[in-house]
This record gives structure tokens, C-alpha cells and sequence, in this order.
């Protein structure tokens, strides 16, 4: 129901006799209509007009003890401002909130719901300026895409903060939200439709594929300072009033905007809402013992930090929780580190690429892990949380052997069988069109019989698969001195053997290039490469 319908009777009635126009639609909205009206509080319409030659106008009358601010738009601005945000939405952002249809409800409705759905795609590609790839394992609340978009409006104009405030989290907040988000839900629905997004929940989606616009559009900070800009000129071309009304307009609004309000945390940074498809997503520096609880429960405690060497991200983590114990690991990705990458990427700039940034490689670390896991079945460690201000992602602990720490002498014959089983393995995952990308055999760790693969940074999708084959071999002769009662040779050619019953023999030969061999040369010996060459050749030709 519409309070005073008499008042917006009137505001209808004043805008068609001064400005002489044929009304198409009309609707009322602000604090009247969200139910947090003082007694003095203004009442709000827009009227939507056909062939409006002023295109935008504000008439401003006392009624009373009261203001009715008439926001009047000509059909066709109003279309722009709703499809492609041409006029900065400074009248379609009014569709973000609580409104009432005065006239032409279901156009009204209609524009509402194309106005979302934009602002949905647009909200996805921010995600993606954020969060990279790992937006397409996001767990998205419809809320989500409200919120954010009230954010980034009082980011452009502070003073309605308050308007947001006492809407959506005063006395009829639940009632507004609700109303709010019907016209999101009903947007996603159509975009699922066209395979852009998929509920994975009543209320929440995830993203299928990048919108077309994330690609060609401005960046998201250009395209929203723009707007920002055109809503401040149109509001400037629409307010012919007198400069008393707007200066009281405008101190009211501010010293409302500066009242002593607590912003919801849900509201001031909304990506503390995201969550993912495996694990938890921290976008805020976290204590230790807080993330041990987001993981375990509000029990759960550190017991004690070990490194792992003096030159590792690698640290592990004992958890209590009650009397259980836990182990962690947990994977930083510094800087520092990213040195590293540089200088192995200038040593074989003409053979491989790699990943090289901090953020890349955890973005990259996450993505691989929850792929081999959730979809292809292979064992790795899983994915408890990641840290996404500190680039530090957060694990099981594998409680195995690596390959190379095997007994030689007692496991020989098991040794001799789990590099067979490896080869299967990483020829089984090339089949899958996937790589590793760091093979060596101290990232491959054995438990109860099972194989699980660890440091998942350099893999991804399609890749050089004969880098994998040579890696794996050469590192096998690299520290050869710890197998030294099994034979070298002879784990290689159970490797190859064991590759071959799924893998690419054309990336066997491909491996036996010169190429490969050559960033090999300052750490395993000359005769020894030949011999893995020769080795390469001869199976990629059996």
C-alpha cells in the first residue's frame, strides 16, 4: 500500500499541467515508500514521460509542511540510463532499492529487471578484475550483487549512505532486502537460462563462463569512475531549483550521512560474503588461530609452527581441537620467491613458459588442486582455505613418504612398481588434456598405497606434456645417489613403460629433443643425458 496516495496524485497531476507531458509511466519511491520517513521527510517520484524535449528535469514543490521532489525523464534517456548506464544511473539506480508503481507497473518492472541483469554481468567481471580465475569457483550469494552495487553507489556519492542504511537494516530492512533481491533473482534465472551463471543453492550461483564485456569493456575502476562523473552531470542538468532548496537538500543529506551509523560489515565490504566451491575464502588479513577456527570450529587451536627448511613457504601447522590433533600445511607466496621464477624462466625463455608472480601461482596452486581433485578423482592435498589478502593458501598435510625417500634397499621392488604406477598416473592426467608441470619425484608423496601429486602451481590445461616426461626423468637421475640399490635406468624405463599405457607417445618423442635436454646440463651429467635421450627414443618409436 502507498501512503497519501493523494500526495503523488497531486505530484502526477503537477508534472502533467507544468510541463505539459504525456505521462507512460510513474512510480514512487525513497524514504515514504522503505518506511523510514520522519514526519518532514520528503515524498519522492519519477515520472517517465514520452518525447520529454528537456529530457530531464526536478520539480520541487512545497506541499504542506512537506517537499514533493518530482524527478520527471523522458522515455527514452530513461532507457539509456537503464540498458547501458548513459546517464551514470542517476534516475535507474533508483530501481535498486524500494519503489512503488504509480502508472505502467509491468513497464516499470520490466526495466528493473534489465537494469539487474547488467548489473549482475557487470558485478561478475569485477569479480573477475579481483579474483582472476578462481571467480569460476566462487559461491556467489544473490546478495552479493546488490550489496556490491550499493557499495560502489555510496562510494560515488557518500551522502546515501544513510538512505542505504536505515532502508536495508532499519525496522523494514528484512522487508526491503526481500523486495530488493526479487528483481536479481528473477535476472539470474535469465542469465542461467543463457549459460552464463548456475544456482548451486536457493540463493546463491556460481559463474560458467566470462562475459563477453569483461574483454572489451573499460577496466571496472574506469568504467565506474565514468559513471560517477555522467551521474554528477546529470544531476547538475536535472536540479533547475532554487539554490536555497538545493543547498538544504544537500546539508541534510550530508549531516544524515555523517550520523553516528555502524555500516554492516555485509554492506561496506560485501566480498566477505563469497565463498567457494571447496573450502573457505578469507579477503581480509586473518590471524593464525582465527583461520585454524574458520577451518576447525571455534575450538580448534594452534599447538605449534614448524618451516619446513630455511628457504620454504612451507609451514607446518598443529591444530587442537578438544583432543583431536590435526596437521596443516600452509603455502605463502611471496614476493621474494617470485625471483625464483624469474631467473627459471630466463634460463629457458626459449622452451617454456611459467608462472611467475606470487598471486598468479596461488591463484593457479588453488584452480589445479580442486580440478584434479573434484573432477578427475587424483589424489592431492585439499584446499582448506585461502588467505587471498596474504596470498597464503591453507591445506591438508599428506602423512606419506615421498618417492625419493623410499628405502632402496628394503623397497626396491615397490619402488621399481610406484614408478611404473607414476608414469601411469601423469600419462592418465596428460590423457585428461591436463599437465603438471613439475614432476619432479619429490613432489609425488606415497600413502597407505596411494598416490598423492603436491605443488600443483606450474600445472594448468593443455601445457607441454613432453616437459613433464623430461622432468621427471632427469630428476630422477638428479638424485639418483638416494636409489643407488635400485638403478636409475631402471626406474626411468618403468616410468616410460608405465606412461605409454595412457600417455602421448608423440610427447615422448617430442621429449627426446635436444632442447629438453639442455637446461638439464649444469645439474645431471653428460653421459647420462644421452642415455636418457637414447631411452626416450627408442619408446617413442616401439
Amino acid at each position: 500500500m502507498v501512503r497519501n496516495r493523494e500526495v503523488y496524485d497531486y505530484a502526477i497531476k503537477l508534472a502533467e499541467e507544468r510541463l505539459g507531458l504525456s505521462i507512460y509511466a510513474a512510480l514512487a519511491y525513497g524514504s515514504r515508500i522503505a518506511g523510514y520517513a520522519s514526519k518532514h521527510s520528503d515524498y519522492d517520484v519519477i515520472i517517465i514521460a514520452e518525447n520529454f524535449g528537456e529530457e530531464i528535469k526536478y520539480i520541487y514543490e512545497k506541499i504542506g509542511g512537506n517537499y514533493v521532489s518530482i524527478l520527471t525523464v523522458d522515455k527514452a534517456f530513461f532507457e539509456e540510463d537503464i540498458y547501458e548506464a548513459e546517464h551514470g544511473e542517476f534516475v535507474a539506480g533508483r530501481l535498486y532499492t524500494v519503489y512503488h508503481p504509480l502508472i505502467n507497473g509491468d513497464y516499470i518492472r520490466k526495466m528493473e529487471i534489465h537494469l539487474k541483469k547488467r548489473t549482475v554481468v557487470e558485478e561478475i567481471c569485477g569479480l573477475f578484475d579481483a579474483f582472476d580465475k578462481i571467480t569460476y569457483d566462487l559461491v556467489i550469494p544473490v546478495k552479493f550483487f546488490l550489496l556490491s552495487r550499493l557499495r560502489r553507489r555510496m562510494q560515488a556519492y557518500p551522502p546515501v549512505k544513510y538512505s542505504y542504511y536505515k532502508m536495508f537494516y532499519g525496522s523494514n530492512g528484512v522487508r526491503n532486502m526481500e523486495f530488493s533481491l526479487k528483481g536479481f533473482y528473477k535476472a539470474l534465472r535469465i542469465l542461467a537460462e543463457e549459460g552464463l551463471v548456475e544456482f548451486v543453492s536457493t540463493d546463491s550461483i556460481r559463474v560458467l563462463k566470462e562475459p563477453e564485456i569483461c574483454r572489451t569493456g573499460l577496466p571496472g575502476f574506469l568504467r565506474f569512475f565514468k559513471r560517477g562523473v555522467k551521474s554528477y552531470l546529470t544531476h547538475g542538468k536535472s536540479a533547475k531549483v532554487k539554490p536555497a532548496v538545493v543547498l538544504e537538500e544537500t546539508i541534510s543529506k550530508i549531516r544524515r550521512s555523517i550520523e553516528g551509523m555502524r555500516i554492516p560489515k555485509e554492506l561496506s565490504h560485501p566480498e566477505t560474503l563469497l565463498g567457494l566451491r571447496e573450502g573457505f575464502l578469507s579477503v581480509e588479513y586473518t590471524p593464525l588461530n582465527e583461520v585454524v577456527k574458520s577451518i576447525f570450529g571455534t575450538k580448534a587451536s594452534v599447538d605449534k609452527i614448524i618451516r619446513k627448511g630455511v628457504f620454504s613457504e612451507l609451514y607446518i601447522i598443529y591444530v587442537s581441537v578438544g583432543g583431536d590433533k590435526y596437521v596443516i600445511i600452509r603455502k605463502s607466496f611471496s614476493p621474494l620467491y617470485t625471483l625464483k621464477w624469474i631467473f627459471i624462466q630466463l634460463w629457458l625463455i626459449d622452451l617454456k613458459r611459467f608462472i611467475i608472480t606470487g598471486k598468479r601461482r596461488f591463484i593457479n596452486e588453488y584452480i589445479m588442486m580442486r580440478k584434479l581433485y573434484s573432477e578427475l578423482g587424483v589424489k592431492c592435498p585439499r584446499p582448506l582455505l585461502l588467505s587471498w589478502p596474504d596470498n597464503a593458501l591453507y591445506m591438508e598435510y599428506i602423512h606419506g613418504k615421498r618417492l625419493v625417500d623410499l628405502d632402496p634397499v628394503e623397497e626396491r621392488e615397490a619402488i621399481i612398481r610406484l614408478y611404473r604406477e607414476w608414469g601411469e598416473l601423469i600419462g592418465w592426467i596428460h590423457s585428461r588434456g591436463l599437465y603438471i608441470g613439475d614432476t619432479k619425484p619429490h613432489n609425488v608423496i606415497v600413502k597407505d598405497g596411494e598416490w598423492y601429486i603436491v605443488d600443483l602451481e606450474q600445472a594448468g590445461v593443455g601445457g607441454d606434456r613432453a616437459w613433464d616426461i623430461v622432468e621427471a626423468l632427469y630428476y630422477t637421475y638428479l638424485w639418483g645417489s638416494r636409489l643407488s640399490g635400485v638403478g636409475v635406468e631402471e626406474l626411468c624405463r618403468s616410468f616410460l613403460e608405465g606412461y605409454l599405457k595412457y600417455g602421448d607417445v608423440d610427447a615422448v618423442a617430442k621429449a627426446s629433443s635436444w632442447r629438453y635436454a639442455r637446461p638439464f646440463l649444469p645439474l645431471v651429467p653428460l653421459y647420462r643425458i644421452f642415455r636418457i635421450r637414447r631411452m626416450l627414443r627408442k619408446y617413442s618409436s616401439s
